[in-house]
């Protein structure tokens, strides 16, 4: 039996380059601030907030290169599936999630892209920020510009699904692990003991000590941002790092300087 077209279905509203990243780069991971029990297909909307800064950060970051002028927004872009959701500093996340996946943050698993054949330009509700819902017209307008077989594949929607990923995760194997552990320095051993660690060690006991003393926030410019996130240090972190904020995506970097530096 054929599903019926939704009535009304959640949209996401992501800011570009981010947006397009999704359905041209193989983007697969929507960071956010908080866990979410939302499953099942959801609409991408490309905000009106538009900022070069953005540009520049998904070069230099993810290796991706969008013209600033040419993306469009204030639209719907197409459709794809939220499967599952990765928690913060969580172990063993398979490799092809890491290069869009922030460690610190929750990271919404995104399958099954849907492209749609031209973009549909949408008024958002009043307060949506995030998450709103597509529904009317203006869904019904997005679904003309999709198959009927495309339709037929939507996942039932914010319907909340038992995690996969997690325990996939647990079962997986991490790969290239070094081998090579350090001995902590008196300064360092004060946040990760005195015990030989290798590099990612130190990273998670320095995430699990933020964690502890709830240094970690969290920042974003304008609605349809991804958060940032980084660790507010305290004093004993602005020590070692000689930094106040310290950014997930520097971390790794910032450790094999500082740690192998003592």
């Amino acid at each position: 039996m054929a599903k019926i077209k939704p009535t009304q279905m959640s949209a996401l509203c992501i800011a570009q380059p981010w947006a397009t990243c999704i359905f041209n780069d193989g983007k697969n991971i929507e960071n956010i601030s908080r866990n979410i029990n939302l499953r099942g297909t959801i609409a991408i909307y490309a905000s009106q907030s538009y900022k070069k800064d953005r540009f520049e950060d998904c070069k230099e970051v993810y290796g991706v290169t969008h013209d600033f002028n040419s993306l469009p927004k204030g639209v719907i872009l197409g459709f794809v599936d939220v499967v599952d959701v990765i928690m913060p500093n969580q172990e063993n996340v398979p490799e092809k999630y890491l290069k869009w996946w922030q460690k610190f943050a929750y990271g919404m698993v995104l399958e099954n892209v849907v492209m749609l054949k031209r973009p549909v330009e949408v008024n958002l509700p009043n307060g949506a920020v995030k998450f709103w819902h597509l529904k009317d017209e203006q869904l019904k307008n997005v679904l003309n510009e999709v198959t009927e077989t495309q339709v037929q594949k939507f996942i039932e929607w914010e319907i909340p699904k038992s995690s996969t990923l997690s325990i996939e995760a647990l079962k997986a194997k991490e790969k290239n692990e070094l081998k090579n552990k350090i001995v902590p320095t008196e300064d360092w051993a004060e946040i990760v003991g005195f015990k030989p660690l290798t590099l990612k060690q130190i990273a998670n006991k320095l995430i699990e000590y933020a964690e502890e003393n709830e240094l970690i926030r969290s920042e974003s410019e304008e609605e349809g941002d991804e958060p940032i996130f980084f660790i507010c240090a305290d004093a004993k972190l602005e020590i070692l790092f000689d930094q106040k904020k310290i950014y997930a995506y520097e971390l790794a970097e910032l450790l094999s300087v500082k740690v192998l530096k003592c």
